[in-house]
């Protein structure tokens, strides 16, 4: 990829070192790539990346997360939550823990939720990044965030459907 903007892995543990390092990885090339695309990504997609390599490997690790989740308030207002999304120093760490989880639950459940139409957006978002045409990641973006809102309840089903394979 080229010289790419850095990320930054705190190694804390050798449980979640390995986790940390695939989320800083996978910050690291999604950033690449967008700045190759010439598209500005929201935090949000950048981190569900991170999130979807680090706590979405399988259903099992993905599920045992999500009980965490679902503790947390599970899968709110999606709209809100996107337009609203930090990990600023000002919020908690259950917040910050919220919204990593959630944004990779969105790339999760866009890839293998099982509804076609979202997953076809979601291809568009990657499409465009891959493409030489400026802005068109934007424009593919938010249509699979609008899509991604009407989706709510069966984004729901699929936390459930992954909590039930935690162990």
């Amino acid at each position: 990829q080229g010289v790419v903007r850095p990320a930054v892995c705190n190694f804390e543990s050798k449980d979640w070192g390995p986790l940390l390092l695939r989320h800083a990885a996978a910050i690291a090339y999604v950033n690449a790539v967008a700045a190759e695309a010439g598209a500005d990504m929201p935090l949000w997609f950048v981190h569900g990346c991170g999130t979807l390599t680090s706590r979405f490997e399988n259903d099992e690790l993905a599920g045992g997360f999500g009980k965490q989740h679902l503790a947390k308030g599970g899968v709110g207002p999606i709209k809100s939550w996107l337009s609203n999304y930090d990990l600023s120093p000002d919020l908690s760490q259950k917040e910050v823990d919220y919204n990593l989880y959630q944004a990779g639950l969105m790339l999760a459940y866009g890839m293998r939720g099982g509804d076609q139409t979202t997953t076809d957006a979601l291809m568009n978002v990657t499409n465009a990044l891959s493409a030489d045409g400026k802005g068109s990641a934007s424009k593919a973006l938010t249509g699979f965030e609008k899509l991604l809102d009407s989706k709510q309840e069966s984004i729901v089903e699929y936390l459930n459907k992954l909590i039930s394979k935690a162990r």
